[in-house]
């Protein structure tokens, strides 16, 4: 498994790119709200610096969480098909097709066809 996984950049008025801490192309539609946000503060004469710290060091334990080792452990609790759609994009920058083995847990309340057909 591959360290390098894809990590989005968001560029923050008066502070330029800063590289996302969440692993995922799909965070980058996440950062695109704080940059419009940080834009109009900015604009404004103020700099949250709380949202660059929360967009370069916030961590969510589950999510694209590679745990190395041997084998390498790639954790995610996609639970919706958007989640899952997500976590299927995101698996070619963490190791190829054939290195793959996939572990599901289905709760009730989820439709495990629908989540099957997201990836």
């Amino acid at each position: 498994m591959t360290a390098g996984a894809p990590y989005a950049t968001v560029t923050l008025p008066g502070v330029g790119p800063a590289r996302l801490s969440l692993a995922g192309a799909h965070q980058a539609e996440n950062a695109a709200v704080v940059a419009a946000v940080w834009a109009e503060l900015h604009r404004q004469g103020l700099v949250p610096l709380d949202a660059l710290l929360g967009v370069t060091e916030a961590r969510w334990p589950g999510r694209l969480e590679l745990v190395p080792g041997s084998p390498a452990w790639l954790l995610d609790g996609a639970h919706n098909p958007p989640g899952v759609a997500a976590l299927a994009q995101a698996l070619p920058g963490y190791c190829a097709e054939s290195e793959r083995l996939l572990l599901v847990g289905v709760s009730g309340g989820h439709e495990a066809a629908l989540l099957a057909l997201a990836a």
